[in-house]
């Protein structure tokens, strides 16, 4: 757990394990528990799990690896150094992302933000799942939505100009076959 009192991810006694300060360890699960805390990474970072319950900030230069992230209900996370692997969004909660993306990225629950940055690869939805919404920073994302969206999700899309390339499909079938649109689509200002 991220104890707040440090200001970059590798100092020491940064962490706290098993009610002990402690010094990160490559590949350890990562938790944000301290409201409005910053870790910076001054040198790259490889953790298997990503947690925010309070709002928090992970900041660069350096790149995190890690393969979920997860916000939980009424936190919002801000992750502002380059994310060099590709990853899951889970939880309710909101993350925002500054840095232009190409590895893919998956949005299963809550809300994902692009701030003045790109993603390339992106799915959005989980058949029958949570929830999600995908607010793009007033940008345009052209690309085919069967590409991105998810058959039998709940996808709200917002703050973005979505529009479809040259010859797309955006009708909705009766069948469950992949490359439907999603259950209930919503497009929001």
């Amino acid at each position: 757990t991220w104890l707040g009192t440090a200001s970059n991810w590798g100092d020491a006694d940064a962490w706290a394990k098993d009610g002990e300060n402690a010094t990160w360890v490559e590949g350890n699960n990562a938790i944000f528990a301290t409201a409005n805390a910053t870790a910076t990474l001054a040198d790259d970072v490889t953790a298997n799990l990503l947690t925010f319950s309070a709002d928090a900030t992970v900041a660069g230069p350096a790149t995190l690896t890690v393969p979920t992230v997860s916000v939980a209900e009424d936190a919002s996370a801000v992750i502002s150094a380059p994310i060099a692997s590709a990853f899951e969004k889970t939880g309710a909660g909101t993350l925002t992302l500054t840095q232009n993306r190409t590895a893919a990225t998956t949005v299963t629950e809550g809300t994902f933000k692009m701030d003045n940055a790109t993603v390339a690869d992106l799915t959005l939805g989980t058949y029958g799942g949570a929830p999600v919404t995908f607010d793009y920073g007033g940008q345009e994302l052209v690309r085919n939505p069967h590409d991105y969206l998810v058959t039998g999700s709940t996808v709200t899309l917002t703050n973005g100009i979505f529009s479809t390339e040259s010859g797309a499909d955006l009708s909705i079938r009766d069948d469950m076959s992949p490359g439907v649109l999603p259950s209930v689509l919503t497009i929001a200002k």
